[in-house]
């Protein structure tokens, strides 16, 4: 059987003047059956990946109800997803840096078979990011990972002594699992 290479080969070597014999189409057409027919597409043409889409809003901060999470986590499981969040706080307290949101079973195993495992050590992602107070913009850093009792939690590296009124962050994060996993 040729390999992909080869098959790319006999297909540069096609002379673009026009002066190609009959025999040479023939070895490259047939090196594209063989290759074709020993690496076949799925018959459903690949529709068989499992996908994800799930949505949750107004998801309450477990210790504090002005903090309140929504997004949305879509993908195809075991493989990757974008996790695209916001998370919205109508009174800020200077000295909060932890939200902690409660997820669904479903939530939970989505993030496990990404390999972002429940665990107390607290796994975590760091995203750079902007944060608005609807006054101002302000840099920050956050944390984002997955503990144990399916909490989603957050964490902001960052003084709100200087933001006033309404907090509002939005990211997205893309999770993906290398093919032969993390294990």
């Amino acid at each position: 059987m040729p390999t992909r290479n080869e098959v790319l080969k006999a297909i540069a070597d096609i002379n673009d003047s026009g002066n190609n014999t009959a025999a040479e189409m023939r070895t490259v057409l047939n090196l594209l059956l063989e290759h074709g027919e020993e690496n076949p597409e799925p018959a459903d043409g690949g529709a068989n990946l499992d996908i994800f889409d799930v949505t949750q809003n107004s998801l309450k901060d477990e210790e504090d109800e002005n903090a309140i999470l929504g997004f949305s986590f879509r993908g195809f499981k075991k493989l990757h997803g974008n996790l695209t969040f916001n998370l919205t706080s109508k009174k800020i307290d200077p000295e909060k840096r932890d939200f902690f949101f409660k997820v669904t079973d479903e939530v939970a195993l989505i993030f496990e078979e990404l390999g972002i495992y429940k665990d107390t050590s607290r796994l975590a992602f760091v995203v750079p990011l902007i944060i608005s107070d609807g006054k101002g913009y302000f840099p920050s850093i956050l944390q984002i990972g997955f503990s144990d009792v399916n909490i989603l939690w957050l964490e902001i590296n960052h003084n709100f002594d200087n933001l006033r009124g309404k907090l509002s962050i939005t990211s997205s994060i893309h999770f993906h699992l290398p093919a032969n996993g993390l294990r």
